[in-house]
């Protein structure tokens, strides 16, 4: 019986190359596989991966001749996805893999080393994979960076984003890191392109860092009078885009006897303390975080571009604060209200 006419090896360059650029990531894997004439095709057209996950843990009580496979990484492609336990060296040349491919962006890259074990395994394998992405040279094409560990050693951290490409980020979600860590992070190229961060510390922020965000989730231990001034100041100037928002988190509560009072807070606001006393509840008629259910202060700013006004909330362990339009101010309060987390 004849093969069906047109077959794929007839087929002309321009049209393969348009089926390849709809083909999701493991689809290409196969074809370049399969096909030897189509693998530098394949390699020639950009590949977005929707999801990666590459998880590193400690290596479990197994009897000694059972081998480990310490990593699992996980991918995800439209509706297909896929999780494998891999060996120590398999794991490494698996990543290296994934980001040796020049033409791959991965939209959201969640990297997670863990262990009670600070000196285990998992973060000597880890060692052995950032030697390996600095001895190649190689730049981690991701959008969106989401990085979950304890870091043995601080250096490592900032090793390891200074990674990250550049030219790609867009967003990092940066969990358990200490003050020490965050000021050196913020001198790097990767932190200041960012728009949008979010970060988790057991110590206090530096406005600074941050001055340069749209939008920002932080827990923090406390915030003063000074930093809370800091926030409201660099969103009037700066004149951030609608949609716009910060929201700080603390351990402990804003509104404390130690000198930060909400008189205190207040006087050194940088423009006249005036509280709108805003009710939430009635503008989302819907069920909302705690923290927002009795706020200390609201008040309405007015921004240099007529269409926008900002809004800030200091609650008794939140300080949030966002740009909403002039003529839609419910409608983005109430989003901003009922998403943030």
């Amino acid at each position: 019986m004849p093969a069906p006419q047109p077959i794929w090896q007839h087929l002309p360059v321009h049209f393969k190359e348009d089926v390849v650029s709809k083909l999701d990531y493991n689809s290409r894997c196969k074809l370049r596989i399969c096909s030897k004439k189509d693998k530098n095709l394949v390699d020639s057209r950009q590949v977005i991966l929707d999801y990666l996950k590459y998880r590193i843990t400690e290596v479990t009580f197994h009897a000694v001749e059972i081998p480990q496979k310490p990593a699992e990484v996980t991918m995800n492609d439209g509706d297909e996805e896929t999780t494998c336990s891999l060996y120590e060296n398999d794991a490494i040349d698996h990543l290296l893999l994934v980001f040796s491919n020049q033409k791959l962006i991965v939209n959201s890259f969640v990297f997670n080393v863990w262990g009670h074990d600070r000196t285990g395994h998992q973060f000597k394998l880890f060692k052995k994979l950032l030697n390996k992405i600095k001895e190649r040279n190689l730049k981690l094409k991701v959008r969106n960076a989401i990085i979950s560990t304890t870091f043995r050693h601080k250096d490592q951290y900032i090793e390891f984003v200074k990674n990250l490409d550049v030219g790609s980020l867009i967003s990092m979600k940066l969990r358990l890191s200490t003050r020490c860590q965050l000021s050196q992070l913020s001198r790097t190229e990767q932190w200041k392109k960012v728009k949008e961060l979010e970060f988790e510390t057991r110590d206090q922020m530096d406005p600074k860092w941050v001055s340069h965000v749209e939008k920002l989730d932080a827990w923090v231990k406390s915030l003063n009078a000074v930093a809370i001034s800091a926030m409201i100041q660099n969103f009037i100037s700066k004149q951030f885009p609608r949609g716009s928002y910060f929201s700080i988190t603390t351990m402990s509560p804003i509104n404390n006897s130690r000198g930060s009072t909400l008189t205190n807070i207040l006087k050194k606001f940088p423009i006249e303390a005036k509280n709108d006393a805003i009710k939430f509840r009635t503008i989302t008629r819907s069920p909302i975080k705690s923290h927002f259910h009795s706020p200390l202060h609201t008040q309405k700013i007015e921004m240099t571009d007529q269409n926008n006004v900002f809004l800030i909330i200091l609650c008794e362990t939140n300080f949030s604060g966002i740009v909403c339009g002039f003529n839609s101010f419910k409608d983005d309060l109430k989003k901003f209200i009922l998403e943030i987390e």
